[in-house]
């Protein structure tokens, strides 16, 4: 699932979009004890407007940030593990309609959550079984999607969706009764369900070229990088993946080991232009990525000693084979680099490198020399041009 299937699905998720939901579930956790006290589940429709616009909020937070930060799509583990959940379970659910089945699921899944990961506070499970009519993908200029002409049937996606949220207390508070003309004070102590920022959850089935991969799960976290272990081996019982963090933490490990300490910024940006070259070529794929045969060629043709890449990259980056342009490369064309001195601080485009020297002066101090096509001006000051 890219950041494209899930900006499309989120588009529909209101009143009269393609996502149909059917069921919800709601099963209340206690975090100290990890007691379920209360579920319930029931049709959506029963909700009134205001609720289910709630609820619409609530999923389309679960689903916001940048894949790989936020947003992971993980794979199933090929031999599931007997004390965890896992795909089996979730594909019963799916087919499940019956909502005392749906109810009875749900309750497990949260049990398995609370028993397996330690919670700040009590919690409310939302669950959800819904539709989505998706029909053919036609091509516009901004990456919308055109539904003119299509029936809503040419896709019909079933899935199930969790979101997990924090119960906030009430407080005691003062308040101003208009009616009385006086201050009272407020003892409103019940429990309030936070649908304004969810904790964490997931999607089941993924989506992928228009279509269901039961094979995968889209997990989404509201701490970046940070992977909720507990819910993953025991609920979704899935493979982990790296998070963009980690990924652009071992390319630059890696990179740094071929290169060394010192690289002309041609160099650089040759590499940062391999990975540029490997999101144009595979624009039609679903992600695009760089293998690490593509790296090593251009570090070859640069003149890098690449005898010993094959070890070194097994050692940082294990059995991976390549890397997410998008997680290890700021913009390519964009001001996205950032050079710090004590002096000063500058922007650069990666494209840009070759513009860039470090070199030393006739008095034997270092100076950054960056080429430019036209005068700079300092506060709308030209500077004059001087020779080196």
């Amino acid at each position: 699932m890219n950041k494209k299937d899930i900006a499309a699905f989120k588009r529909q998720l209101k009143e009269d979009g393609k996502v149909t939901i059917s069921h919800l579930g709601r099963v209340f956790a206690m975090g100290e004890s990890k007691d379920i006290i209360y579920h319930e589940a029931g049709m959506f429709t029963a909700c009134d407007e205001a609720e289910q616009d709630l609820y619409f909020s609530n999923f389309k937070k679960l689903l916001t940030g940048a894949m790989d930060v936020k947003l992971f799509e993980l794979p199933f583990n090929p031999v599931p593990a007997a004390e965890s959940l896992g795909q089996r379970f979730l594909y019963d659910m799916l087919l499940d309609d019956t909502m005392a089945g749906f109810e009875a699921k749900a309750v497990q899944i949260m049990e398995k959550i609370v028993g397996s990961a330690v919670y700040d506070g009590d919690l409310v499970a939302n669950f959800i079984k819904a539709e989505y009519l998706k029909p053919s993908r036609k091509d516009t200029p901004f990456g919308e999607e055109d539904y003119s002409g299509a029936a809503d049937t040419d896709y019909k996606m079933k899935f199930i969706l969790c979101s997990i949220n924090k119960i906030e207390s009430g407080e005691k508070s003062v308040r101003f009764d208009y009616r009385d003309r006086r201050f009272t004070v407020n003892h409103d102590l019940n429990a309030v369900l936070n649908l304004n920022a969810p904790l964490e959850g997931f999607m089941f089935p993924s989506i992928t070229d228009d279509a269901v991969d039961v094979n995968k799960v889209l997990y989404s976290t509201s701490k970046a990088d940070q992977l909720n272990a507990g819910l993953i081996d025991f609920v979704l019982d899935a493979g982990y993946t790296r998070t963009a963090k980690e990924e652009k933490e071992q390319f630059d490990t890696l990179i740094k080991a071929m290169v060394g300490d010192k690289a002309k910024a041609e160099v650089v940006k040759n590499i940062y232009e391999t990975v540029d070259l490997a999101i144009l070529e595979q624009a039609e794929e679903e992600v695009p990525v760089v293998e690490l045969a593509a790296l090593e060629k251009v570090l070859k043709g640069n003149g890098i000693d690449t005898s010993r890449f094959n070890v070194v990259a097994s050692e940082i980056v294990g059995d991976a084979k390549h890397f997410k342009p998008a997680n290890v490369v700021p913009g390519y064309s964009k001001k996205s680099m950032k050079i710090s001195t004590t002096t000063a601080d500058i922007v650069i485009s990666p494209e840009n490198l070759d513009l860039l020297r470090q070199v030393v002066d006739r008095q034997g101090r270092k100076c950054l020399l960056i080429q430019v096509d036209e005068d700079v001006e300092i506060n709308g000051i030209k500077l004059e041009v001087e020779a080196l």
